[in-house]
């Protein structure tokens, strides 16, 4: 295979993918059944949880108790609260950054004192999710609702917003129960939709906050955040049971489905690839190319991960349709094709199955299509299924 360097700077330097074949027992069209496997023992497929845990546990953000199982119904305390809520924000290199030779200004068991672990109760202290003068934070003690709710609007940054919100009545049933000092963070809350009302329209301000429940109210508070590293989103622009295409910001970008990935349409339903669609806006956590998470979730009114240097791309269709021209550039190695029509170079994601016919060479691959060869290709759902070079 014979590159061009003094193009491939030019040309989408976002591009990464490695496309594999889905295992068998993922290929039945729609919501999969309930026997599936979940990545923990005591979480069963229908948990109404389900795809909160799995986007925590795939984040490393919640995981198991050593023994495969997550413990979903079991309180947490402040102090794991206070934890996870540090570890959503995706900001491990200024955790590790912090002088942790600084004393905490509450106390702590002696676990929590040292390490990065006090490392990260002193971002949260930096951050403003604890603020140790009004005395709202005590380690051992269970989080119950009124309390999570203050912590999760310190979390997004509208802490400016309680005081605004602090005059104004819950709409509860039981809104005479919450506690004054909440009231301005329960609204505000509720206005960022991090919590909801029960079926019978109450708060339940007392009410002890579950490992599920604290699942759920981060993954809900990550829209307010910047993206971690392993986290993206975007519309589907190529589909097949192996890969999918996403376009962020103006990039277009491939990421692999196997086995092990978790996938939930837009009812929260754990499914698999045939139940997506393209133009879908999904949100994704990512190991590299590999899809670990992957949701069906409402477009939000601003994009969250612009990107630099971004390429042309080739909008996605339904269709399967033939196209020719000079190949700008190919990679066999990220499975990329980039064609230059009309001095415009436009990028495709090629299938592992895709069909290579080079002249004289029976056995031909990707690898031996070459810059500059003047091809047919045949594209279907976005991607690459037959490269014959001319």
């Amino acid at each position: 295979m014979k590159l061009m360097p003094r193009r491939n700077n030019r040309v989408i330097t976002a591009v990464l993918v490695c496309l594999l074949f889905l295992a068998q027992s993922m290929v039945c069209p729609g919501i999969l059944s309930a026997d599936q496997a979940t990545p923990f023992a005591d979480v069963k497929p229908d948990h109404w949880a389900l795809k909160y845990i799995v986007n925590l546990a795939s984040r490393g953000i919640m995981t198991g108790d050593g023994y495969g199982n997550f413990r979903p119904d079991q309180p947490i305390t402040q102090l794991e609260a206070v934890l996870l809520a540090v570890r959503s924000m995706g900001q491990s290199q200024a955790v590790l950054a912090v002088n942790g030779s600084a004393a905490l200004p509450f106390e702590v068991p002696e676990w929590a004192n040292s390490g990065v672990v006090k490392k990260e109760l002193l971002y949260a202290v930096d951050k403003g999710l604890v603020v140790p003068s009004q005395k709202d934070f005590t380690a051992p003690a269970s989080a119950d609702r009124a309390w999570i709710s203050q912590l999760m609007v310190r979390l997004i940054g509208k802490q400016a917003e309680v005081y605004v919100l602090s005059n104004t009545a819950p709409d509860f049933t039981d809104a005479d129960q919450i506690p004054s000092w909440s009231i301005g963070y329960v609204n505000t809350a509720l206005k960022y939709r991090l919590i909801s009302k029960f079926p019978d329209g109450s708060f339940k301000p007392q009410q002890l906050v579950t490992r599920a429940q604290t699942a759920t109210l981060l993954t809900r508070a990550e829209p307010y955040l910047t993206p971690a590293a392993d986290q993206v989103e975007g519309p589907v622009t190529a589909l097949s049971q192996s890969t999918i295409g996403l376009q962020v910001g103006d990039a277009i970008m491939g990421y692999t489905i196997t086995a092990d990935s978790y996938l939930f349409d837009g009812e929260d339903r754990r499914c698999n690839w045939t139940a997506l669609k393209l133009g879908d806006y999904v949100k994704l956590v990512v190991d590299g190319s590999k899809i670990e998470y992957l949701a069906v979730s409402e477009k939000p009114a601003v994009a969250v991960t612009p990107q630099p240097q971004p390429p042309v791309v080739e909008p996605a269709g339904p269709e399967t349709f033939n196209k020719s021209g000079l190949v700008y550039l190919v990679s066999a190695k990220k499975r990329l094709l980039v064609l230059s029509t009309g001095g415009q170079p436009l990028a495709y994601l090629v299938s592992t199955a895709a069909l290579i016919d080079v002249p004289g060479k029976p056995d031909a691959t990707l690898a031996d299509v070459e810059d500059n060869d003047y091809v047919s290709l045949t594209i279907s759902n976005g991607i690459i299924t037959a490269v014959k070079v001319q």
